[in-house]
């Protein structure tokens, strides 16, 4: 009794602890949107912490359903907190215009009230049967406006991102098969975005006029976290993920903590549509909810689950402290690269930059940004061989077309056409909604005199438009148009 009695004090503990969190967050972001503090992204005026606000709404969301419970079965410092968090994170979750967050706080909110308020539902659910069963029409037009309205809403939810939504779900099949390729060892967490790019890449080979050209592009997640740890750890870590999520709803439920067992489901949604795990803090925060959830039902001394907990409870500590501890390095790297050497390669002094990136590369050799950078400087500084080494490591952390545009083009300085040309149609497939590897591979079949590729490339280039208009694409154009004109020329000369 007294060992409960102490595990619901710590609970208790963890729970304020969480929406004190959930608090400061808030506060930043109104007073971000008051514009007294600066955001952390140049075009969205409400961040948090984070960098973006689909993320912060739905780190807020996670600890909403905490919070309705604390407010509707804690004490009075419980419920101040519970109450004030819910009146706080109202207006910043509604301005992220996260749909994920917004469907998550509303499916763990709903647990959670639907947990606290289990008789009178039994009830209302006895007076529904008994009026369904005298009033069988009525209770069917009801039940179809009900199934009405909620696709009016889900429509609604769609169609106010709808690129936005086509983009996730083509993501999501890729990244299926993706996962696919690698059901047991997984690829790594570092290597998910270049896995990711190939996949996209064989999926183009075989569907080139499908309509999903238009959303297809070089994601650096793929917004759902279950298949992000399939594709980096393999099927076990996938199926073994999803288990302890449910578990742990399960579990808190039974261990009547309705309050971590809703946002536990909340998380379960935000994961499916977004990626929490890319921040620390997103990550800290699950695991003390997980943990709740598990330790929730009490357990004798000498028991399977209490040795569950205490090996769910080591591990977790291990590895929030873990990725802590090596996020943390990484930043500090990237924050001294990117205030020193960086500014030589946007000064476009290449060589210097190129010298200078290399003493980071053993502390960036995972980071998309970097590689690329150092890999583009030493091409345009000629170091074409050594270019190549680098971007191709940048294409097993990177999924964006352009690493495979910037090795055609040293392979095409040095001399291998073959090779450049396999680059620039690699980069094609991956990104086909792209005019810049058609125009490569025009101008690529110019220099080694096939015509016939030069003007079928030409043709390309005038009768498709990008996704973005820009002066390069009328540039590209204006040469595509030339050559198309010589051709013409020639030909009628011939005649």
């Amino acid at each position: 009794m007294r060992n409960a009695m102490k595990g619901v004090r710590v609970m208790n503990a963890v729970a304020l602890l969480l929406v004190a969190v959930g608090l400061v967050e808030s506060v930043w972001g109104i007073l971000q949107l008051a514009g007294i503090l600066p955001s952390r992204h140049g075009l969205f005026p409400l961040t948090g912490s984070f960098f973006n606000p689909g993320p912060y709404g739905c780190f807020l969301a996670m600890l909403l359903p905490l919070a309705v419970y604390m407010s509707m079965a804690g004490d009075r410092v419980t419920r101040f907190a519970g109450v004030a968090y819910v009146l706080a994170a109202v207006s910043p979750l509604s301005a992220s215009m996260s749909r994920t967050g917004w469907i998550a706080g509303a499916a763990g909110c709903g647990l959670t009230i639907l947990l606290l308020n289990q008789n009178w539902l039994t009830t209302a659910g006895r007076r529904i049967l008994c009026f369904m069963r005298r009033r069988p029409v009525i209770s069917l037009l009801s039940g179809v406006v009900v199934v009405v309205l909620v696709a009016m809403a889900v429509y609604g939810l769609y169609a106010m991102k709808s690129g936005s939504a086509s983009g996730r779900l083509l993501m999501w099949k890729i990244g299926a098969q993706a996962m696919a390729v690698v059901p047991l060892s997984g690829v790594g967490w570092d290597n998910v975005a270049g896995t990711y790019g190939e996949a996209q890449e064989a999926y183009f080979s075989l569907h080139s006029d499908c309509g999903e050209i238009a959303v297809a592009g070089s994601p650096e997640y793929l917004f759902n976290e279950y298949l992000q740890i399939g594709v980096a750890y393999g099927a076990l870590a996938f199926m073994a993920f999803i288990l302890v999520l449910c578990m742990g709803v399960y579990r808190g439920i039974k261990g009547k903590a309705y309050g971590f067992a809703g946002s536990l489901l909340a998380f379960m949604t935000i994961a499916f549509a977004s990626y929490p795990l890319q921040f620390t803090l997103f990550l800290v925060c699950v695991c003390a909810v997980v943990l709740c959830c598990f330790w929730s039902v009490p357990c004798r001394r000498f028991s399977p689950w209490r040795f569950l907990n205490c090996l769910l409870t080591a591990g977790a500590c291990i590895l929030c402290f873990a990725v802590a501890v090596t996020r943390y390095e990484r930043e500090a790297a990237r924050e001294e690269w990117g205030t020193g050497v960086r500014r030589l390669y946007h000064s476009r002094a290449y060589r210097a930059a190129a010298e200078g990136y290399a003493s980071f590369y053993d502390r960036l050799d995972h980071d998309a940004s970097f590689l690329f950078e150092y890999g583009h400087s030493l091409h345009k500084a000629g170091e074409y061989e050594e270019s190549v080494h680098i971007l191709e490591k940048a294409a097993e952390v990177c999924s964006d077309a352009m690493v495979l545009n910037i090795i055609g083009k040293n392979r095409q300085a040095m001399g291998e056409y073959a090779e450049a040309e396999r680059c620039f149609r690699r980069s094609s497939r991956r990104q086909p909604a792209l005019l810049y590897p058609h125009y490569l591979l025009m101008k690529l079949y110019e220099e080694t005199g096939n015509s016939a590729g030069m003007v079928r490339e030409a043709r390309y280039l005038m009768s498709h438009k990008a996704k973005v208009p820009s002066p390069a694409e009328k540039e590209m154009r204006d040469e595509a148009c030339q050559i198309l004109e010589k051709s013409l020329t020639l030909h009628s000369d011939e005649k």
